[in-house]
């Protein structure tokens, strides 16, 4: 099975994509760099994770999206993030996961934030789903 990775020489400069079996994958991912063209570059995996504009909820896109209740990915708040001019953020997925089921992960951060328990969870879960 072949993965897509990104790497670059210089931080936010240049993405390259490359495919690579999942045995050299692991030795890649153990040193953080890659050989090409006589330059290590520093190598970062990317996840294609579903998150939807429109209600933040994973597993599907805004134009797929079935539940017509808006929210906000900074607050919550019943409108479009573009628009959102709050000061603080409350993530909507740990809100109504800790409704649902009583859990307790924090929700005082963005429903876009890459440490969000909820993302993790989603992130746990897609690697599983892969061969590597």
């Amino acid at each position: 099975m072949y993965h897509s990775i990104s790497f670059s020489s210089v931080p936010k400069t240049r993405n390259l994509v490359f495919e690579t079996p999942a045995a050299e994958l692991h030795k890649l991912k153990t040193i953080k760099k890659v050989p090409f063209k006589r330059k290590m570059y520093n190598l970062t995996e990317v996840h294609h994770i579903n998150r939807c504009n429109f209600c933040q909820s994973f597993g599907h896109t805004t134009k797929d999206c079935r539940y017509n209740i808006l929210s906000c990915a900074n607050c919550a708040g019943r409108h479009q993030t573009k628009e959102c001019a709050s000061n603080y953020h409350l993530c909507v997925n740990c809100y109504t996961q800790n409704s649902l089921n009583s859990s307790d992960p924090a929700i005082f951060h963005s429903a876009k934030d890459l440490n969000c328990p909820c993302f993790q969870e989603e992130l746990a879960r897609f690697r599983k789903s892969r061969d590597y």
